[in-house]
Parts: structure tokens; C-alpha cells; sequence
């Protein structure tokens, strides 16, 4: 090895400092070359410098992958374990066995779509503008109270709720 291969290994790398002229330097190089690139260098999405900050696709991309997962978890115990429990029992569960009950907690669980449709249609008024804004709030507002106060005055009034009943209804209503 001769002493000027010694002294070129052991030159540092071009500073730091200097990134803006190298940087200069290679637009100039890549300007005079014959064929146009159709990529321009730019920093990543993920980076503070690049002003990027709506991350709602990728909170998506997230939210399907863990669904996903789930779901192969459920189906992979459903596959190994089968169904433990007994979806005839729960009805039974639910549903007295004494003649000319109202059944209750039936009634709520049928019941528990009626808010989420009445949402769903003061926001589509609410978006061609068919209902004003203050309206369409007052209304939200009563809807959230009866989803909310709903299954207290049912259960308070109502006979025939036992503890697994009160549990499983206002479980599948809240949800």
C-alpha cells in the first residue's frame, strides 16, 4: 500500500454541513444527463420536514389489519375449539317461561336499532341541509339520552329482569 492510498482511507467523509452544496451538486450532474427522471427526491411521509400530518389512511390501514387478526384468532378457536356455549339456552335465558310476559329484555334488544337508524337519518338530513344545524343538534342530544337513559327506566319499572337478563340486554343495547 502506498503512503498515498494510506492518507486517501483515512480522509473523513464530506461534512455535514455541506449537504445543501452536495445536494446542489447532484441536481446539477442529474440536469446534464440525456434521459429525465420522473421521480424528484423529497423527504418521507413519516418525517417532521415533509408537512404531511393527515395520517387517517394509515390509522385505517392499522384498524383493518387488527380487524383482521381478530377474525383469524376467532375463526382459528372456532376451528380448534368449536362452539362452547349454547345459543339455545340464551334464548331461553332471555324469553320467561310464564304465559303473557311482555319480555322485556327482548323488547330493548329489538328496540336497540331504532337510534343508531334515527342517526343515520339526522345526518343525512343534516348533510343535504334538510334539517338545520341547531335542530339536528337538539335532536343527537335526545337520542343520546334515550340510549343512555333507555335501559335504566326499563329495568326500574319492568318485572322479570333477573341479573343475567339486566347483563345480556343492556350489553347488546349499549353496544
Amino acid at each position: 500500500m502506498t503512503e498515498q492510498e494510506g492518507i486517501r482511507k483515512r480522509e473523513r467523509a464530506q461534512s455535514v454541513t455541506r449537504a445543501e452544496e452536495i445536494q446542489a451538486e447532484e441536481q446539477k450532474a442529474r440536469k446534464n444527463q440525456h434521459d429525465k427522471p420522473c421521480h424528484k427526491p423529497r423527504d418521507s411521509l413519516f418525517s417532521w420536514n415533509s408537512g404531511f400530518d393527515n395520517f387517517t389512511g394509515f390509522v385505517n390501514w392499522a384498524f383493518l389489519l387488527l380487524s383482521i387478526g381478530g377474525l383469524r384468532l376467532l375463526l382459528e378457536n372456532f376451528i380448534k375449539y368449536g362452539i362452547r356455549i349454547d345459543p339455545i339456552q340464551w334464548i331461553k335465558l332471555l324469553v320467561d317461561d310464564q304465559p303473557n310476559s311482555e319480555h322485556p329484555s327482548i323488547a330493548m334488544i329489538l328496540y336497540s336499532v331504532v337510534p343508531v337508524v334515527l342517526c343515520l337519518l339526522i345526518e343525512k338530513g343534516l348533510a343535504v341541509e334538510i334539517i338545520s344545524t341547531v335542530p339536528g343538534m337538539f335532536v343527537h342530544i335526545i337520542n343520546l339520552l334515550v340510549v343512555i337513559l333507555l335501559p335504566m327506566i326499563v329495568i326500574h319499572f319492568k318485572e322479570g329482569f333477573n341479573l343475567s337478563k339486566f347483563i345480556f340486554s343492556t350489553t347488546v343495547y349499549t353496544s
